[in-house]
């Protein structure tokens, strides 16, 4: 299992990047992310996109707030993959997660 620690910033480049990254990855794929701020007239499109774009790459996305989660899943083919992140979801990806895989951890707040 590898862990990826980007929480230091989120983008949209950076998101489609790390979207690009995880699929090196045979196992499964998990991103934790903080929503994008300060994105205006755009944020709703924005995250609409990056729902279908990453919702295809990752088998869940796990979010930290409900911001723009609602735009996030009906960009997505599969809405019921994305989800507000609880601890137990952790326990249970770095319990049952096959050697393969890879959470990547994006923006302040997935830290």
């Amino acid at each position: 299992l590898s862990v990826i620690d980007d929480t230091f910033n989120v983008s949209e480049e950076g998101l489609l990047a790390a979207g690009q990254y995880a699929q090196k990855y045979n196992g499964h794929k998990y991103l934790v992310l903080t929503p994008l701020i300060e994105l205006g007239n755009e944020a709703s499109s924005v995250h609409r996109k990056l729902g279908q774009i990453l919702g295809d790459t990752f088998n869940k996305i796990l979010i930290t707030n409900r911001n723009y989660l609602a735009d996030l899943k009906s960009g997505s083919d599969t809405p019921e993959n994305i989800k507000l992140v609880t601890p137990q979801d952790l326990d249970i990806i770095k319990q049952k997660t096959a050697a393969d895989s890879v959470i990547i951890f994006e923006g302040k707040e997935a830290e």
